[in-house]
């Protein structure tokens, strides 16, 4: 989606991850790209 990742925090199992963006475009990037996050999450 062309997300640009800036940032990454880790406590335990808690991950944060940041990302570029600030028009709403990028959050419509980010809409988009929630199914692929999810499949990445449930492999976990």
């Amino acid at each position: 989606m062309g997300t640009q990742q800036l940032s990454e925090a880790k406590k335990g199992r808690f991950l944060l991850r940041g990302f570029a963006g600030n028009s709403a475009p990028d959050h419509v990037d980010q809409l988009h790209s929630l199914p692929d996050y999810l499949r990445w999450l449930l492999r976990r």
